[in-house]
């Protein structure tokens, strides 16, 4: 679990503090964080694999889902 911390925090962490104290996230956001595709994003959503909110037209994914979602991925082996 303790690599499990480490390895979000990496994940929020910029030299700015740009994602320090929010606890949700756009999908543009998680993009740049992750290096993923936008469609990447969403196919895991459609898929049940990461938890997002949809708030009007927007889609914020919460911290604790992304950490959560993370997590999953290293138990699966998707993270080496």
């Amino acid at each position: 679990m303790k690599g499990r911390v480490a390895m979000t925090k990496d994940i929020f962490w910029t030299p700015a503090g740009k994602w320090a104290n929010r606890i949700a996230f756009h999908i543009k956001d998680v993009c740049e964080m992750t290096g993923l595709a936008k469609s990447t994003i969403y196919e895991y959503y459609r898929n049940g694999r990461l938890k997002v909110l949809k708030i009007g037209k927007h889609y914020l994914i919460l911290r604790s889902s992304l950490e959560e979602f993370f997590a999953d991925a290293e138990d699966e082996g998707m993270i080496i």
